[in-house]
């Protein structure tokens, strides 16, 4: 019970205590008016909120760990009646997590207008978060009176973690290391004959079948072609979140982690591949990273990863995914804090 309804209760005792005391018209009249408004207030709290609709106006799909995000709520009132106060009950979830905290907006709609409260979160953890609008309460004119019921809209915000460069070195046996690819490198020769690297002018110590005959001719001096290298992904990240259980401050920092590492490595033109168990359709997902673009996919996908605890059943799945696969080097990001390259922990990344 609210103050004004307390209020409205201690009036109304008075008023019948006077009402009882005295025989006056006026008192009479108050003591009736008070004891048959909360039925007044029950019909139009009732008919008003048949009337009135609400719907997310402003919910952007990405934010960024830090940033505010500024979420709108709007409010249609279909009737006619004027100055219709009411509260909204906005709950704000952590998708990893399941933890959540609610905040109440006030506002005012008029008749036959369309009015928008907005609420500005700013997320400390990154992940996807879940906007919902659980409860809508509805005033009388003179605030003494309301009715509650629950509504169901719901939006989701995917929550991107800061990127940093890492110190990494990318030794040469990982750079020459050759896997089947359509992608060829625009640097180095190699010895896949699908694809011509360069033509350069023949040497003594070129094989007979590498000359271009076609082109030599047109030339008219001895040209050699030389193959490509092809470009594939020599790197795996492998993301193991087992460990961290349904801990969302570390969920974030690993997103950042992870983030970082795969743009260090996009810097460096080392063409690798994101994989991680996805809890929700039990199967290993394989992500190239070959761009930011492919970054910025990817980190669509991880946002909305749900927590999964079997490690043995993760391990599983890695083995049959990977059985047969060859990489120049694995990387089995487990925590912020804790990756591992070959199977052993450096200080130093080295590749």
């Amino acid at each position: 019970m609210g103050k004004k309804t307390g209020g409205y209760i201690i009036v109304v005792l008075v008023t019948g205590y006077w009402f009882f005391m005295y025989d006056a018209v006026s008192v009479s009249w108050i003591f009736v008016l008070e004891l048959i408004y909360p039925l007044f207030s029950i019909l139009y709290l009732w008919l008003v909120s048949k009337k009135i609709q609400i719907q997310f106006v402003d919910v952007p799909a990405m934010g960024e760990k830090g940033k505010p995000i500024r979420l709108g709520v709007g409010i249609h009132n279909c009737s006619w009646i004027p100055d219709v106060r009411f509260r909204i009950r906005v709950i704000v979830k952590n998708g990893f997590s399941g933890k959540y905290f609610s905040q109440w907006l006030d506002g005012m709609t008029n008749g036959k207008k369309n009015t928008s409260v907005w609420y500005t979160y700013v997320p400390q953890d990154c992940g996807s978060m879940e906007i919902s609008v659980e409860s809508l309460q509805i005033y009388d004119f003179l605030g003494l009176f309301s009715w509650r019921h629950r509504v169901s809209r719901s939006g989701r915000v995917g929550i991107w973690p800061k990127y940093e460069t890492v110190p990494l070195e990318i030794s040469r046996g990982t750079r020459e290391f050759q896997a089947d690819s359509e992608e060829y490198s625009t640097e180095k020769s190699g010895d896949d004959s699908s694809e011509i690297f360069q033509i350069r002018p023949y040497q003594e110590s070129d094989s007979i079948h590498n000359i271009h005959w076609k082109l030599s001719a047109r030339e008219e001096e001895l040209l050699v072609k030389e193959s490509s290298f092809p470009l594939g992904c020599v790197v795996l990240l492998w993301f193991d979140f087992s460990e961290i259980g349904r801990n969302e401050k570390e969920f974030g920092q690993m997103l950042e982690a992870v983030g970082s590492l795969s743009m260090t490595l996009i810097e460096e033109k080392c063409i690798h591949m994101a994989a991680w168990f996805e809890q929700k359709n039990q199967r290993v997902v394989k992500w190239k990273v070959d761009g930011e673009e492919a970054l910025y996919e990817m980190m669509q996908r991880l946002v909305l990863q749900e927590p999964c605890t079997d490690k043995a059943r993760i391990e599983a799945y890695y083995e049959e995914a990977f059985r047969g696969a060859r990489f120049g080097s694995t990387v089995r990001v487990m925590r912020w804090n804790k990756i591992l390259v070959n199977g052993e922990q450096q200080e130093f990344l080295r590749l």
